[in-house]
């Protein structure tokens, strides 16, 4: 449902979040 997809794309905003977090462009 609508509760999901919300989810899935918390998930993914965080999982790039930690990604530049642990790898930050110069």
């Amino acid at each position: 449902g609508r509760q999901s997809q919300r989810h899935a794309k918390n998930a993914s905003t965080s999982a790039c979040r930690a990604a530049i977090f642990c790898r930050p462009h110069k």
